[in-house]
């Protein structure tokens, strides 16, 4: 089935709904007109835009995303979801792989703390000054040592990790949309290998490089695959995260809800409890188109995608039908004041549906402009009510993460 056509084809006004909901799998086949409505729609009612030339749908950018994880080690996949209407790319970038090159040019990997810290090699090579440059200070901190050498770290805070975590050891993380986000997934992807934690990441069909129509359940089969391909490759649920921030937490919350009576672990960040919440907080005009056109996010019916699961991407029904389990993983959730995606109450109502399931959850909120978390949560921790010295957002919610 051909995006481009089957998206030309629909209605301006199913096109709109497809497009403000898949944006980043339908963007290349957006005329410049819808995607000048999508961005002034999305500025002025969301506080952020998405088509801009160094936004997140930047090709450019996106490539950058690739090409920096492949430089620091990661092996490329393609898997096929259930549906065989796809192929899905996904990028694994191991600790152990990423430990080995940087060894290749003699430079000293140390574990210090909760951290790992590389330190320069005696006589730099050009290979290692270009990797220094290139990827390396594109994910760690510079810093100098006593001796005055110039050495790597991962985050200044790795030791506020709280020690309700401690004992429950994470091997992977994945992360969705990979290219994307490119500036906070590098602060990710660098705190995970510095903690010795493998970085998976993946696109779903209709991105970078993985072709195929988008729809809400080939979403879901996109994300399953990924998480199965994973699984089969040696991780175990109880030991791997999955990590979906804004919109990647629908599919994030939907793999969590498969693997649930296994153990595995969730961080979200700014995550709403359903689309259908999202549209009727942007405007009376948006839940209108929404209600009448809603429908053409999911799969045709023509289509394999087409299941019972796809409920407009209903993230607290899915937790409401999980079932307790008492060696739950943990949850971490996250939001930034403010906002309008994920208000704290919604954000509140998913963590104590989370604890009624089992999970150990905490509750963060984040206030970006003094750079100050507060946090409600069952793992007592009397770091957060200080000042974090990195203003970065990523680095809020993973420091709270176990190494």
């Amino acid at each position: 089935m051909s995006h481009t056509v089957v998206h030309s084809n629909l209605n301006i006004f199913a096109r709109f709904v497809r497009l403000a909901v898949y944006k980043f799998s339908i963007l290349r086949q957006a005329t410049s007109v819808e995607k000048y409505v999508l961005n002034r729609w999305q500025n002025h009612f969301a506080g952020f835009g998405y088509c801009g030339k160094d936004g997140d749908f930047s090709p450019l950018r996106a490539q950058k995303g690739v090409e920096l994880l492949e430089s620091l080690g990661a092996k490329k996949t393609q898997v096929e979801p259930v549906d065989k209407e796809a192929s899905i790319e996904v990028m694994t970038l191991k600790f152990s792989d990423f430990k080995r090159k940087v060894e290749s040019f003699n430079a000293s990997f140390i574990k210090d703390g909760n951290r790992y810290v590389i330190t320069e090699p005696s006589l730099p090579s050009a290979e290692w000054q270009t990797f220094r440059e290139q990827s390396l200070k594109r994910i760690f901190t510079e810093e100098t040592t006593a001796s005055g050498k110039k050495c790597f770290v991962n985050s200044k805070d790795a030791d506020l990790i709280p020690d309700g975590f401690k004992g429950r050891k994470v091997d992977c993380v994945l992360l969705s949309q990979l290219g994307t986000n490119y500036v906070m997934r590098k602060a990710s992807i660098g705190w995970f290998l510095g903690q010795g934690i493998d970085v998976a990441a993946y696109s779903a069909r209709g991105y970078l490089n993985s072709p195929g129509y988008i729809s809400e359940g080939a979403a879901y089969n996109d994300v399953e695959a990924v998480g199965e391909f994973l699984i089969k490759s040696g991780y175990s649920p109880s030991r791997m995260c999955i990590y979906g921030s804004c919109g990647e937490s629908f599919t994030a919350v939907k793999l969590f809800c498969k693997y649930h009576d296994q153990g595995i672990n969730l961080i979200l960040q700014k995550a709403p409890g359903s689309l259908n919440r999202v549209m009727s907080r942007i405007n009376k005009i948006a839940a209108l188109i929404f209600k009448f056109f809603g429908s053409f996010i999911k799969a045709p019916k023509k289509s394999k995608c087409s299941s019972s699961q796809e409920d407009f991407f209903n993230s607290v029904a899915k937790i409401k039908n999980l079932k307790k389990n008492d060696e739950a993983g943990f949850v971490i959730l996250s939001k930034i004041e403010g906002d309008k995606m994920a208000p704290t109450e919604e954000v509140h109502e998913m963590a104590e549906l989370f604890r009624k399931k089992g999970c150990k959850v905490s509750e963060q909120s984040i206030l970006a402009k003094n750079s100050k978390v507060r946090a409600r949560q069952d793992i007592k921790d009397p770091h957060l009510s200080s000042p974090i010295r990195n203003s970065n957002i990523q680095r809020h919610i993973l420091q709270h993460f176990y190494a």
